[in-house]
């Protein structure tokens, strides 16, 4: 045996080379502390095993396997081993598992009830949640969640005002042509003279229409349009191009146009044929109309709207919008 310790003399020549090396260490003013050299030199006694990036299943604690596997007995016991490996509806698990984590919540800690398992109710839960976490390895088609894609709405979309500024643009004009106006929009028309004079210069110029500045970032809408209804008086393409040039998605565009005394046409049989079911507008006059027809429609906030008490119909952003995917979502 060694002077050095315990070690068989084989080897003796090995840990003397081991020391030797950390003393130069040290020397040199590498390999760390006197406490670092040690614990290295416990691991070059010991044999090896690499274990990192491997998974830690020395922490699960046997009481809790223990008291999972005693669910999984009274499941046995109840409907037949391996039962659940049939395959169950997500939903119905699901709910399963809230009844026991409510009573869990109520403070009761045991599943004693009639035909109940006499477990901890958080075992139940740890159950019902083992079976929906192996439900996406094994059992896809049982996933009977109400996915947000499953219940997509048809929202149309006015053009103006809601994706548009355009309040924004003829104020910019009006400026620009010498007129004094307010820097916010109050009223949903304009002064008389400023109508009078420019809306016919406007409605012939082009660049007016297809420089609008936008609204809203439309990378951001949280849904698809199936088409924009607008009361434009403007050759439809100049439309087209504001959208496909702001990024919009390019679904069709109707325009219903004005009526001879300036005032806009009804949206109401252009919805219809579009068989949209949720649609946003700024004008009070088209969202009284539409919601009488029985049009879900939604008012987007602007100063010359503001009179109107619509309740949770005005929303100030197309984010705020309920199109009944919201009541469903699961990030799918």
């Amino acid at each position: 045996m060694s002077i050095l310790g315990s070690e068989p003399d084989f080897y003796v020549p090995q840990l003397r080379e081991s020391i030797q090396e950390s003393i130069e260490q040290l020397d040199r003013g590498e390999g760390g502390s006197i406490e670092q050299v040690r614990e290295k030199r416990k691991e070059e006694r010991r044999g090896k095993r690499f274990n990192q990036g491997k998974l830690g299943l020395d922490q699960l604690t046997p009481f809790t396997m223990e008291e999972l596997a005693q669910v999984l007995d009274h499941g046995k016991e109840k409907y037949g081993k391996f039962n659940w490996m049939l395959g169950l509806p997500w939903t119905e698990i699901v709910a399963s598992l809230k009844r026991h984590l409510s009573e869990f919540e109520k403070g009761n800690d045991f599943d004693d009830g009639e035909g109940g398992s006499g477990r901890l109710h958080m075992a139940h839960v740890l159950c019902n949640a083992m079976f929906l976490l192996e439900g996406y390895k094994s059992f896809p088609q049982f996933d009977d969640r109400r996915h947000s894609y499953l219940f997509k709405k048809k929202v149309g979309l006015d053009i103006d005002g809601v994706l548009a500024d355009f309040g924004g643009q003829y104020r910019a004009y009006a400026k620009a042509h010498g007129y004094e106006v307010d820097d916010e929009q109050p009223h949903w028309n304009f002064p008389y003279k400023i109508t009078r004079e420019l809306w016919e210069k406007v409605k012939k110029d082009k660049s007016f229409w297809v420089n609008i500045p936008t609204l809203c970032d439309p990378k951001a809408l949280p849904f698809e349009p199936v088409a924009y209804v607008t009361a434009r008086s403007i050759p439809i393409e100049w439309t087209e191009e504001w959208l496909v040039k702001n990024g919009f998605p390019p679904e069709p565009v109707v325009a219903v146009g004005c009526k001879g005394n300036g005032e806009h046409k009804s949206k109401v049989q252009a919805i219809r044929d579009l068989d949209i079911e949720i649609f946003v507008d700024d004008c009070v006059q088209h969202f009284i109309d539409l919601s009488k027809a029985g049009v879900c429609t939604y008012l987007m906030d602007q100063p010359y709207n503001r009179k109107l008490e619509v309740g949770f119909k005005r929303i100030k952003s197309l984010n705020d919008l309920v199109t009944g995917d919201n009541l469903h979502a699961s990030n799918s």
